[in-house]
């Protein structure tokens, strides 16, 4: 099955390229640079090719919560002992927003190209009604 979406260009994360947790160290006013373990890279890199494959936003939203987990250091950015410094919802609600902005404008895209093919459509209905107006008027024409 082909890719409907491009969820490592939407959200901008790629777990086979980059090898760091996206989350934001807030001291240093920077991303974090902890690692991010090879486990949860080559998860995320599944996860999100089985993203870009459904055509379900729903389940994206849901996969998106995943990924945000997959993709912060578990040292600090989503670590259990210290939930007071987790970034899973907030990273989560950014991914989410750019989301809901693609498919926004996906839906836009779409409702624009479907309107086309109506003109289109219709225009040529429009052409064939008329060119059949005028063999009818032609046939009578001759008959007369």
């Amino acid at each position: 099955m082909a890719a409907y979406w491009d969820f490592r260009k939407i959200l901008d994360v790629d777990p086979d390229g980059d090898r760091t947790c996206v989350g934001i160290a807030k001291t240093y006013g920077r991303r974090c640079k902890n690692p991010i373990s090879v486990p949860d890279r080559n998860t995320a890199s599944r996860l999100l090719s089985q993203m870009d494959r459904s055509k379900s936003y729903t389940r994206a939203e849901e996969d998106i919560q995943k990924l945000a987990a997959l993709m912060l250091c578990k040292g600090v950015h989503n670590c259990q002992s210290r939930p007071h410094l987790s970034q899973v919802n907030e990273v989560y609600r950014d991914w989410l927003s750019l989301a809901e902005e693609e498919y926004v404008h996906v839906q836009k895209q779409r409702d624009r190209a479907a309107r086309l093919r109506t003109q289109r459509e219709l225009a040529q209905l429009r052409d064939s009604a008329r060119d059949e107006v005028e063999r009818n008027a032609e046939e009578r024409v001759y008959i007369s």
